[in-house]
């Protein structure tokens, strides 16, 4: 298994040698890099095309930009924001009014204290 291993290693090795000595020479041949920047540059040019032709396409059947998406997300945080802050003076007015309701209310310490009229005492004259 050794050797099997080590004999893969020697031709690896000399694979990724070759392919940097051919790589060195491609790049400095001048020929085959103007080439390569005017096939890259066709490349951009053919995916700024598909993508406006892709955009314009899914314009026709109604289906949303990504920009409109965005805006709908915005929108919609900014109603959850704004539910969220009424909830919460929805429960701020709910326990101000409770506290108002137990301060109209008279309290028992304050019915304990009025004098007790007894049957008794009551006249019948």
């Amino acid at each position: 298994m050794r050797e099997i291993s080590s004999v893969f290693k020697m031709f690896l090795e000399a694979g990724e040698q070759q392919m940097t000595r051919l790589a060195g020479q491609l790049m400095s041949n001048e020929a085959f890099m103007s080439t390569l920047q005017a096939a890259m540059a066709k490349a951009v040019d053919a995916k700024l095309v598909l993508d406006n032709q892709m955009r314009a396409a899914l314009a026709r059947l109604g289906v949303p930009t990504p920009e409109a998406f965005e805006s709908l997300r915005n929108e919609v945080s900014g109603l959850h924001a704004e539910v969220q802050r009424l909830k919460q003076e929805i429960e701020r007015l709910r326990l101000e009014a409770t506290v108002q309701t137990v301060r109209s209310k008279p309290s028992l310490t304050l019915a304990q204290e009025r004098p007790e009229k007894h049957y008794s005492e009551v006249s019948t004259g």
